[in-house]
């Protein structure tokens, strides 16, 4: 009988995991499947949908705090990157083989950009003591690094030669940014550049060249011989290129840019012509490039599905296809050497379950895996639990989780969207929210077994919203957008089906959040000018609601076991955290400190166990397999 008063919130702390996306091919064969780490993951993973050509995802990082800059060993098994959880940043390996991730330089200084050398056997990266960065090598099985620049010459963005016996990196001067090379010992320092503004960004595919952004009147790519000999200008048109490559064949180079316009798109230049060749046009964001090692595909972000994330295309812009879209992509994708997969790094979006104890004590996260848990409502005896996930599928379907064993069990698997699960009082059916996918106007209550089965719509008019089973009959909101331009009102329809009641007429919005086991008192949230509260009321079965004494600030309002005290969520101090009041409203408590809750609470099994869902994660790296998806293209 537990409902859902509220949509998604803002997230609470952000975890970015790193994730690898998997093309096909040697390396797909080489990961090893992902340890489990609970059995609800196990379940929900088994339980997802196809979705068809979309490449299969997996998250091969949960480290606290945020995980970025993942780069492909040259033999395709490990994953070097840079994460923040000890409070700096640290260059960590992941075995795809084994599946462990280790830490490979950790000192008190900050360092991040990790580049394999050629051969596999180093790492450079950039170090950063007191904010002063310089550029460092370590052997790629750990051990001390070695220093290759002065301190006096601030230095970063190291790149590996074709042959292993250069590094290519940025360094400011008093002549001002230049490109340096120094060989892996750190003999040999000279300047590349030294007239001008210029960051290095890679080479060419034989080594004779090294790709730079030169700053000046304009802001063109240049090619510098490393040997010496004229520059070789790659553009020239008035603008801003940013994050150039080489392509593996030599012959283009990509990059982003502006060029006048209001968002960003990706090019590609000719080396030997200059004839320039825009591979995105559309009135998105795209940006980051990187080729494939066959320089058949690119790989880039972009925000054409609303947020930040990893797409592929052509490299004139033909079969552009989705890969990663369920969250913000961050940091240029890194393709594998074999051209199997990618590893990128990814902001968390999943909105997780979580329980802890009104008394205190630890928070304890009992889903993780491929759900957004999104509303939740718990079983009137506490042993289970009914949630709305969005991140299986294209649209919400519901799910019981057991409470005592963590199983999972998915009850819907449709195009259609259901949302915002109720209890009966039996506990034996759910009543929901049920739309075919036209809007609020196709929204309908339905109820269903809690095992599955038969689908029963008991309203058609539409514009309905959040169901509480409440005894014999159903309450839910109808907006106003199917009646008039009034207030949201609450109304109610039996739950064996017949002719539904309009229960309220009074000013504000209002929606139901929870019902008392025998169906008279009734707790609803109300938006007046402005503001939002809690109130509780009793039911009588001519559709009137009597006494009705607000609680304060919040919403979401859900009964315990003994229905003794309320639980829900107010954002009075700034941020969304968990309260408990008692049934009269008195002796408030703040259960939770600025957690940012993603939804409202429930209570679980045990009386002092409140369940609610929150996004505690961070950037973390992924590995998407495309090899399937580009095989047949």
């Amino acid at each position: 009988m537990r409902s859902k008063s509220c949509r998604r919130r803002a997230p609470v702390m952000t975890v970015i995991p790193l994730m690898l996306l998997l093309l096909g091919g040697g390396v797909v064969v080489a990961v090893p499947k992902a340890p489990a780490t609970a059995q609800s993951d196990q379940q929900v993973a088994g339980s997802s949908r196809s979705l068809g050509d979309r490449p299969r995802l997996r998250q091969i990082t949960d480290l606290p705090g945020n995980e970025s800059t993942p780069v492909f060993s040259p033999d395709g098994t490990r994953v070097a990157f840079s994460a923040d959880g000890s409070g700096s940043r640290d260059i960590f390996t992941h075995d795809l083989l084994s599946g462990t991730t280790m830490p490979l330089v950790a000192t008190a200084a900050e360092e991040y950009e990790p580049r394999w050398s050629p051969d596999g056997t180093s790492i450079a990266f950039t170090m950063a003591t007191d904010g002063a960065e310089t550029v460092a090598v370590v052997s790629s099985t750990g051990g001390e690094p070695i220093q290759l620049v002065p301190p006096e010459l601030p230095a970063r963005r190291a790149r590996w030669s074709p042959d292993g016996r250069s590094i290519v990196f940025g360094a400011r001067a008093e002549s001002g940014r230049q490109a340096w090379l120094v060989s892996p010992d750190g003999s040999g320092l000279r300047a590349l550049t030294t007239a001008g503004d210029h960051l290095p960004y890679g080479w060419s595919p034989d080594g004779q060249f090294v790709l730079v952004i030169s700053f000046g009147r304009e802001q063109n790519l240049w090619g510098v011989p490393v040997d010496g000999g004229p520059r070789l200008q790659i553009t020239s048109r008035d603008g801003e290129e940013w994050w150039p490559q080489w392509s593996p064949q030599g012959d283009r180079v990509v990059f982003y840019t502006t060029w006048g316009e209001a968002m960003t798109d990706i090019w590609t230049a000719d080396v030997a012509t200059g004839a320039l060749t825009q591979v995105t046009d559309l009135e998105v964001e795209d940006f980051l490039p990187a080729w494939s090692p066959d320089g058949r595909w690119l790989a880039f972000n972009s925000d054409r599905a609303s947020k930040s994330g990893l797409w592929i295309s052509r490299p004139d812009g033909a079969d552009a296809t989705p890969v990663a879209t369920d969250g913000r992509v961050g940091s240029l994708p890194a393709w594998s050497p074999d051209g199997a997969a990618l590893a990128f790094s990814q902001l968390a979006t999943k909105d997780e379950l979580y329980s802890l104890s009104a008394a205190g004590g630890e928070t304890v996260q009992l889903t993780r895996g491929t759900h957004t848990v999104v509303e939740i409502a718990s079983s009137p005896d506490g042993g289970s639990l009914a949630f709305e996930s969005v991140g299986v599928g294209t649209e919400a379907d519901l799910f019981v989780m057991n409470l005592r064993t963590n199983d999972i069990v998915r009850l819907t698997d449709e195009t259609t969207y259901n949302a915002r699960p109720s209890w009966s009082s039996d506990g034996t059916r759910l009543a929901f929210e049920r739309s075919s996918g036209g809007g609020p106007r196709t929204n309908n209550v339905a109820t269903m077994p809690v095992g599955g089965g038969e689908i029963v719509s008991l309203t058609s008019s539409g514009y309905v919203r959040r169901p509480v089973w409440c005894g014999q009959f159903i309450v839910y909101t109808v907006e106003h957008s199917a009646t008039s331009d009034g207030p949201n009102q609450l109304w109610r329809v039996p739950a064996i089906g017949g002719e539904p009641v309009q229960i309220t007429t009074t000013p504000g919005d209002k929606w139901p959040t929870d019902c008392s086991l025998d169906g008279t008192r009734l707790l609803y949230s109300v938006m007046l000018d402005g503001n939002r509260s809690q109130w509780l009321a009793r039911l009588t079965l001519d559709a009137k609601l009597n006494d009705a004494v607000t609680l304060g600030v919040g919403e979401g309002g859900r009964w315990s076991r003994d229905e003794q005290r309320i639980a829900f969520i107010s954002s009075r101090d700034g941020t969304t955290d968990i309260y408990t009041a008692s049934a009269e409203g008195l002796v408030l408590e703040r259960i939770t400190n600025d957690a940012t809750v993603e939804s409202p609470p429930d209570w679980g099994l045990a009386p002092d166990q409140i369940l609610f869902t929150a996004n505690l994660g961070g950037r973390d790296i992924w590995i998407a397999n495309v090899g399937d998806l580009v095989a047949r293209r």
